[in-house]
């Protein structure tokens, strides 16, 4: 690129030639190919050292936070490492879950309970394995909510619960107004 600027402005004599210039666009591809498969294997490596590392802690409870929403699950990011892991659907507490993909959800569909992306929840390490870098969760309770989303959970009886949060117990409501 800098040799296509100094003879793009004539700034010397060591501009890029005219046979590399014929082939900017197949040496862009090229460099973007290289630059995204060294990104996939340094992110590989790092998956792998992170599953290793936490391989003795199996089942210790982290704190992390929602990443991402599947139909078969949510990933999460742990908050002291950063190690990504996923929590399978089966491992999601008492319920059926439908994946919302537009509010990038999972909603439970007899008791309401609503997982979304950036909530923060306690999770407990099932599986961590370094051969793939993969780590399962298993969940332990939310944490906190994601901005807006706090919401009144329903009990099994379909009908409005008393503020308690269905996980801790904790009341997500005080005298009618959101705790902070």
């Amino acid at each position: 690129m800098h040799r296509a600027l100094i003879r793009l402005f004539k700034l010397g004599d060591d501009g890029i030639s005219d046979d590399e210039l014929s082939r900017l666009e197949e040496l862009g591809e090229h460099i973007s190919k290289t630059e995204r498969r060294a990104i996939d294997a340094e992110r590989d490596a790092s998956d792998r050292y992170t599953s290793l590392y936490l391989a003795s802690n199996i089942g210790g409870e982290f704190e992390g936070r929602i990443s991402g929403v599947t139909r078969a699950g949510i990933f999460v990011r742990l908050t002291e490492t950063g190690a990504d892991g996923f929590v399978p659907m089966s491992q999601l507490p008492d319920d059926y879950y439908n994946h919302d993909e537009q509010n990038q959800r999972l909603v439970g569909s007899k008791h309401g309970k609503i997982f979304r992306l950036a909530d923060t929840l306690k999770v407990k390490l099932v599986e961590a394995d370094p051969v793939v870098g993969g780590l399962r969760f298993s969940i332990v309770g939310v944490v906190g909510r994601a901005s807006g989303s706090e919401k009144r959970f329903r009990d099994k009886s379909g009908g409005k619960n008393d503020g308690r949060h269905p996980f801790s117990g904790k009341r997500s409501f005080q005298k009618g107004k959101r705790r902070r």
